[in-house]
């Protein structure tokens, strides 16, 4: 057990852009259900203004010693807290700051927070005394094989906050026909997320779906290339739209297209959570948020034979429906995460 009574929780984050701002708030909220005092601190600017957070407003966060001692002078006495660090940039920046709490973890939210040799060098040197957490057992797994010993830390929703809209009303909102069967790929049109993947899946399996659609929700670079390969096809692009994960019920599946850089799958869970079926790559990610409840492709060239299945779903596609809902409010709820956050401060790690 730590030395101190843990009462207080301390998160740092870099900054509250899509998802860290949202996620931050269900770690406060968590916290608070089990009566800790919590401040949430993010280095950057505001881009989202959380009200309930500090901001240290720092423009230039590869400036570590002067951001550390901005996080030091709002800080304060930490010895009564436990300190989650949000990705590598906060971690490395609380180190700096030499404050030492009752109890720190650093959380990984993506592959990759160790990779760097200076990063595992300056790790053994500052940084023992840390527990490291990742999103998913195989960001934890990688982890481990860089510190010896990681725990997962899995991410999670405020089911009650999201505010689903019904699928009629969200279907006007991004004016999809009310009597189309309609997948959805919800996230950025970046190449690593792969969005043209939807589009081949989607020409692969239209001539077998009645009125079938494809929606592109988010925007990015390749929205340009996709709008061109898409002419003639029955595909809409919304471009950018705020809070989307509301919208998530206008569609009659989700299709992830990550590659295996995908450490968890937040569209994944919202979906999920929402009772829409996700069909998703075999990848660790995704896996770890859906579960049995998800429809997965080894290929991305049965990406159109997984669409035609969920659309002749029937019975089997109910129960996984029914099961996601059920698995989101198990696992990836804030009573979840309370839960795990409790075990974390009385733990003796």
């Amino acid at each position: 057990m730590p030395d101190s009574p843990i009462v207080r929780l301390l998160q740092i984050c870099p900054n509250d852009e899509a998802p860290f701002g949202a996620l931050c708030g269900v770690y406060q909220k968590a916290a608070e259900s089990l009566g800790l005092a919590t401040r949430t601190v993010f280095l950057a600017p505001p881009r989202a203004d959380r009200g309930d957070a500090t901001y240290l407003d720092c423009d230039d966060l590869s400036e570590t010693r002067f951001v550390a001692q901005r996080l030091a002078a709002v800080a304060g006495d930490v010895s009564a807290c436990l300190v989650i660090c949000h990705r590598y940039r906060a971690y490395r920046i609380y180190l700096d700051s030499k404050l030492r709490a009752a109890k720190t973890v650093a959380v990984a939210h993506e592959f990759g927070f160790f990779k760097r040799w200076r990063r595992r060098l300056r790790r053994r040197i500052v940084g023992r005394g840390v527990l490291f957490a990742g999103v998913s057992q195989a960001v934890a797994d990688e982890l481990t094989a860089a510190v010896g010993h990681a725990i997962v830390l899995s991410n999670a929703l405020d089911l009650d906050a999201v505010g689903f809209l019904e699928r009629d009303a969200a279907r006007a909102t991004l004016n999809v026909p009310v009597d189309s069967w309609c997948c959805g790929y919800v996230g950025r049109l970046h190449y690593w997320k792969q969005p043209q993947l939807a589009l081949q899946g989607f020409r692969q399996a239209r001539e077998r779906i009645a009125d079938g659609r494809l929606t592109f929700l988010g925007d990015g670079e390749m929205r340009s290339a996709l709008e061109q390969q898409a002419a003639g096809l029955p595909v809409s692009f919304t471009g950018f739209v705020a809070g989307a994960a509301r919208y998530v019920k206008a569609f009659d599946v989700v299709l992830m297209t990550s590659t295996a850089r995908e450490a968890f799958g937040m569209v994944a869970l919202e979906a999920m959570a929402a009772g829409v079926p996700v069909i998703a790559p075999r990848h660790p990610g995704p896996v770890s948020v859906l579960g049995d409840t998800g429809y997965y492709y080894d290929d991305p060239k049965d990406i159109g034979e997984c669409l035609v299945a969920v659309a002749r779903g029937g019975a089997v596609l109910q129960e996984r429906r029914a099961a996601g809902v059920l698995r989101a409010q198990q696992s990836f709820s804030i009573t979840a995460l309370a839960a795990r956050l409790d075990s974390l401060r009385y733990a003796d790690d």
